[in-house]
């Protein structure tokens, strides 16, 4: 019983600090790091990356939460997913005009676009089958770093499986659908790879 219960909260704790949410910060946060080369430049970046991948998804979120339109902030019921569309498309081309404003450099907005991308092509999949966005997040987000980093990232790879355990041991989602999330990242990230590498960034 114990050993149960052991697992149910790590599932949990798991499934909390690796939200997408979470995961896009993280993201984002460490990308800004990466590419600026002042501290003028974070600050002008990193904002505007947290606006778009977390401020305005999170409002719209508890703004829909808040009518009943949706159950929960991570969009448990596969139709409430497609809800996100509506934000999300709309939303990726202003974040990248911004971005491109306040001259943020190609490398940057070709690995935030993968990312991006990657939470459409989730929401999009959703009107066949419930996809694991906790799987997708985590795995875009390994997938963009290891671009930057290569074998330095590897390890953050093993954040990939404790997710896709955490979603099926707490119900969330059967192994297919955790399993789509994986490989739809795995495939746009591997794009942006191939393009970052081509191009010499």
């Amino acid at each position: 019983m114990r050993k149960g219960i052991l697992k149910d909260k790590v599932a949990f704790y798991v499934s909390m600090a690796l939200s997408p949410y979470v995961v896009a910060v993280l993201f984002v946060l460490i990308l800004s790091l990466y590419f600026a080369n002042n501290v003028r430049e974070f600050l002008t970046w990193f904002p505007v990356q947290i606006i778009f991948t977390t401020a305005v998804p999170l409002g719209v979120s508890l703004a829909l939460l808040k009518r009943g339109r949706i159950t929960d902030l991570h969009f448990s019921i596969n139709e409430e997913r497609r809800l996100f569309l509506l934000v999300a498309v709309p939303v990726l081309p202003v974040y990248l005009t911004v971005l491109t404003y306040v001259e943020a450099p190609l490398g940057l907005l070709l690995i935030v676009s993968g990312y991006s991308i990657t939470a459409i092509a989730v929401a999009l999949v959703t009107f066949k089958t419930k996809v694991s966005a906790h799987s997708a997040a985590i795995t875009a987000c390994a997938a963009g770093l290891f671009i930057l980093l290569e074998s330095y990232a590897i390890p953050l790879m093993g954040l990939v499986p404790m997710v896709v355990w955490a979603r099926l041991h707490r119900g969330r989602h059967t192994l297919w659908q955790a399993l789509i999330g994986v490989i739809l990242a795995s495939g746009i990230m591997s794009v942006v790879f191939f393009v970052y590498q081509m191009g010499g960034l």
